[in-house]
């Protein structure tokens, strides 16, 4: 029995006459979807749980901990039950319920609503609408007016007239709705005490425009305030809260919440549900539901901008004929 020997022939590269040179065939590795913990996501969710005000979420975070504490159930166990209960983020009772979702405060439903989002992650909703952007700053300058010193006391007062150019003031008329002729006056007040080790500096801004007039703790204040007169998210919440019919209508939906990180930072957005607008008081806020569940109060001293998605439909109630 005579072996078969393959050779290569000499000047012609591995792959073939035509090939340009020695090369393999390319090949394709699957790999397996990112997975998750059991243990860390049951722990996650009870813990999400206990920071919700009610006493039901309290009951299930201690008594599943107990449970597992004295050897009768595990953390794995536990989110077995919750995976068999889910219904595409819906409790079994409200399955097959187009209107219904975690706004309408099911405990159960709220549950599902987590168990899916962290066992089964999709892709980020996509902002519809003008990204927000870091607000430019006003260039304003300085003109002292007077100046005085407590040598008893050691105590600084300065006194100087903030000016700046027509975008500045047509943005001050707009914050105070004043007439396009109102005149703006902005007057900081800084005062400087201390000793020889320590010193402290505190200021105070007094805008007026026309007939009308506020106080700031200081420019940063002032210069947010600008920048919100601009924009209204306390109307957009509302309006997706409560709107029932429109063009795109946002009731139940999922919307792109801009967050400010600091000054010198683009607003980043976090995508969720907006239950409740607490309009009033000195603060006032956003019952918010993150897309893993989470359920925060939203300050709207935080909130830029509010902008709708491709999910700000997702669980629309049908027209009623």
């Amino acid at each position: 029995m005579t072996e078969n020997i393959t050779r290569q022939p000499a000047g012609i590269p591995v792959g073939g006459q035509f090939a340009p040179s020695a090369h393999a065939e390319a090949s394709i590795t699957l790999t397996k979807p990112p997975g998750y913990d059991p243990e860390q996501v049951a722990k996650g969710i009870l813990n999400d749980l206990r920071d919700i005000p009610e006493g039901w979420t309290r009951e299930l975070f201690y008594g599943t901990h107990e449970a597992v504490k004295a050897g009768k159930t595990t953390y794995p166990h536990f989110l077995d039950g919750l995976i068999a209960r889910n219904r595409g983020g819906r409790c079994e009772r409200h399955e097959h319920d187009s209107g219904h979702s975690p706004e309408q405060f099911c405990h159960d439903c709220h549950i599902s609503f987590m168990v899916e989002a962290r066992t089964n992650p999709r892709p980020l909703p996509v902002p519809r609408g003008v990204i927000p952007v870091r607000q430019e700053n006003h260039r304003l300058e300085g003109q002292e007016i007077s100046s005085d010193y407590d040598e008893e006391f050691r105590i600084s007062n300065t006194t100087r007239k903030m000016t700046g150019d027509e975008r500045f003031e047509a943005a001050v008329r707009r914050l105070f709705k004043a007439p396009a002729d109102a005149e703006v006056e902005v007057i900081e007040q800084e005062t400087e005490s201390g000793t020889d080790w320590t010193r402290e500096t505190s200021t105070e801004l007094t805008v007026k425009c026309g007939d009308r007039k506020a106080t700031y703790e200081y420019m940063g204040s002032f210069m947010r305030a600008l920048d919100r007169a601009e924009q209204n998210p306390q109307a957009m919440a509302l309006r997706f809260m409560q709107a029932t019919s429109a063009e795109r209508p946002l009731l139940k939906g999922i919307a792109a919440v801009y967050v400010s990180k600091g000054e010198f930072s683009d607003p980043v957005p976090v995508y969720g549900k907006i239950r409740n607008v607490f309009a009033g008081g000195s603060d006032p806020s956003m019952d918010f539901l993150h897309l893993d569940g989470r359920q925060e109060y939203l300050s709207f001293n935080r909130v830029v901008d509010i902008l709708e998605t491709d999910h700000s439909s997702q669980y629309i109630e049908k027209d009623s004929e």
